[in-house]
Formats: C-alpha cells, sequence, structure tokens
C-alpha cells in the first residue's frame, strides 16, 4: 500500500490520473472525440511510463557492447573518455556535481590502474575557457590531485561541446596512430564510435553505464501499474541518440 501511494504521488503519475479522470467526464457528457483523444494520451503515458518498451529501445543501442568480462578488454595505448559526467557547483564540497555517466571516469581510472592502457585523455576545460564549463573540469583535476593517483597520467584535452569535436581533439592530439580505447556510456556508444571512425581513429569500444543488462534492470523493464519518470528519461536519451546519428550521418 504504501509503495503504491509512493507511486500516486508522482508528478507524471498524478498527470496521469487526472487525464483519466478528464476522458472520464468527456465521455459521460457525451463528448465522444474529445473523450478519445483523453483516453490515448492517457494510454501513451503509461505506454511510455509504466512498459518495458523504453527499455527494450534503449536495450539495442547497448546490447552490442555487452561484456561479460573485464578480462575480454584487450590492452590499449591510450585510454579516452567523453565528457557529459560533471556540471559546475560552486555550494558543494567538491564544487563539482557528477551525474549518473561518472561511470566513464571511474571506468576509465579503473583500466589504467589496472596497466590496460598508459593514458588517461579526457575532454574537459582549462583556464580561461568558457567560464563556469572550465571551473568545473578544473575542480575535476584538482580532486585527481588531492586522490594522489600519481601513477595515472591524465591529459585533460579541453572543453568540446559534442562528440564530434571529442574525436577531432584526440585525433590532434594523438598525430600518430595507436590503439584506442574509448569509454562512454553504453547508448552513446554506437554515435561515439561512427564519430571517432569518421575522423580516422580505430578504436576499442569499452563501453559502462549501461541501463539493460543487469537484474534490476530486468525488473524495472517489466509492466507496472502506474506510470513513473524512468521511463521518459529514457526514452528522451534514446530518441536524442537515434537523432545524432541520423545528424551525423548527413552532416559528416
Amino acid at each position: 500500500m504504501i509503495q503504491l501511494i509512493k507511486l500516486l504521488v508522482e508528478p507524471i503519475a498524478i498527470i496521469w490520473l487526472v487525464v483519466i479522470i478528464i476522458a472520464i467526464f468527456q465521455f459521460l457528457k457525451k463528448q465522444k472525440t474529445w473523450g478519445i483523444l483523453s483516453a490515448l494520451l492517457a494510454l501513451g503515458i503509461w505506454i511510455i511510463g509504466a512498459s518495458p518498451i523504453p527499455m527494450l529501445l534503449i536495450a539495442t543501442l547497448e546490447k552490442p557492447y555487452s561484456v561479460e568480462k573485464q578480462s575480454e578488454y584487450p590492452k590499449v595505448d591510450v585510454v579516452v573518455v567523453l565528457g557529459g559526467i560533471i556540471k559546475a557547483a560552486p555550494n558543494e564540497y567538491t564544487g563539482i556535481n557528477v551525474n549518473g555517466a561518472f561511470d566513464r571516469m571511474i571506468t576509465g581510472i579503473d583500466i589504467v590502474k589496472k596497466g590496460k592502457a598508459e593514458i588517461l585523455l579526457y575532454c574537459g576545460g582549462k583556464p580561461g575557457e568558457l567560464g563556469e564549463a572550465a571551473s568545473r573540469y578544473e575542480a575535476m583535476d584538482s580532486i585527481f590531485k588531492g586522490w594522489n593517483l600519481s601513477d595515472i597520467e591524465f591529459e585533460n584535452l579541453g572543453f568540446r561541446t559534442n562528440t564530434r569535436e571529442e574525436a577531432l581533439a584526440v585525433s590532434e592530439y594523438l598525430g600518430v596512430k595507436k590503439k584506442v580505447g574509448l569509454v562512454t556510456s553504453a547508448w552513446h556508444m554506437p554515435r561515439s564510435e561512427s564519430a571517432f571512425r569518421a575522423v580516422g581513429i580505430d578504436v576499442i569500444p569499452i563501453p559502462c553505464d549501461f541501463y539493460s543488462g543487469s537484474k534490476d534492470a530486468d525488473k524495472a523493464a517489466g509492466f507496472r501499474l502506474v506510470p513513473g519518470l524512468g521511463g521518459f528519461e529514457i526514452l528522451r536519451i534514446y530518441i536524442y541518440e537515434m537523432a545524432g546519428r541520423v545528424y551525423y550521418k548527413f552532416k559528416f
């Protein structure tokens, strides 16, 4: 009962219930057309927020990169960690606020610590570039130094606004051909891999930050009685990635 109440107080659940009530009133008032439209809207909200469809869609992006064991990853010369993992937060103790994609940095650090790569490259910001965007990565640089990760060679390639720019920055930095491991979220890997190969970098994908594939994810992918926001966020990511792939295909 308590769990149901928690679900019902979510904003999207409240909107869903209101739409259902509106549809009922419209049918009672013989407003059949408007009633059908409201009912379809309620159905759409439920499909996105309470069905496995969004998870099944994101899984189509992630499944090609599923790896059972870490030992399956070969040794590389350089590991590249893509950005989009933090934002500036002056009121925070560390000066930054990380998001779910921070798995990327943890994965990159672990790869170097285990001797599978010599250098860790990431695209952030440097003094004098773009204000807040630069300060957040300066803060991360200082945290790395404070953690005494002196046995890891980091290189910040500067702030980049998209994956294409990150690929160009890495290409310019490397100069000569090297074996490059690319670390990013599994759902972002198809577009990232294509962007890097387009600029002449033959990368070895090292995915992380999976939405699908785990027992918790499989459980979350089932049907729910009441819609939640999770499905909308997953669908947003899927649509964004697919739109980005189309854009890159025709633009570059």
